[in-house]
């Protein structure tokens, strides 16, 4: 299966990205990979994107802490053997 990776940044589109998130993972056909980077959301963006990253192979990035924050998917916590 192919493998897709898309790259989306965000700011305060919390109201947006259910839709969105919910589209491309709903792709037949392909293994999709969300790499997110948020620019200091203060609408519950950042929440949304955990939510979606401890279900799905989403990698999330924040620019509102001074220090790097990364949520990664279940996947990325595993041996990467494992295919997925």
């Amino acid at each position: 299966m192919p493998r897709v990776q898309v790259l989306l940044a965000t700011y305060n589109g919390r109201a947006y990205l259910p839709e969105l998130l919910d589209s491309v993972f709903g792709q037949r056909g392909v293994d999709v990979e969300v790499l997110a980077r948020d620019d200091g959301s203060d609408d519950g963006t950042w929440d949304l994107l955990a939510d979606y990253a401890s279900r799905r192979q989403l990698v999330a990035q924040s620019a509102r802490f001074h220090r790097r924050a990364t949520i990664v998917s279940p996947c990325e916590l595993r041996d990467r053997s494992c295919g997925c």
